[in-house]
This record gives structure tokens, C-alpha cells and sequence, in this order.
């Protein structure tokens, strides 16, 4: 039976348009993470 990478949800919702503190603070670990899991991303607001 062949294993599967686990999967990982993860979501961000930015106070503001995205910045600096965004890039260090969640999408700099999904780039890292973007091979080793089975990922589904989102960046989340009340207006979408």
C-alpha cells in the first residue's frame, strides 16, 4: 500500500492588504512546506 503525505489545511486572514508581516509570518512556511504535504491554502475574508 503506498503512503500518502499527510494532508494540512491552513488559512490566513490579513488584517490588511497583504504585507511583510504576512510574507514572515505564514507564507514563507507554506513555501517551505509546499512538497512535503498534501496542502490546501487560503487567505480568508469577511467580504469574499
Amino acid at each position: 500500500m503506498p503512503t500518502t503525505a499527510p494532508r494540512v489545511f491552513s488559512g490566513i486572514q490579513p488584517d490588511a492588504p497583504a504585507h511583510i508581516g504576512n510574507y514572515l509570518g505564514a507564507i514563507r512556511n507554506w513555501a517551505r512546506e509546499q512538497d512535503r504535504y498534501n496542502n490546501i491554502f487560503c487567505i480568508v475574508d469577511l467580504h469574499s
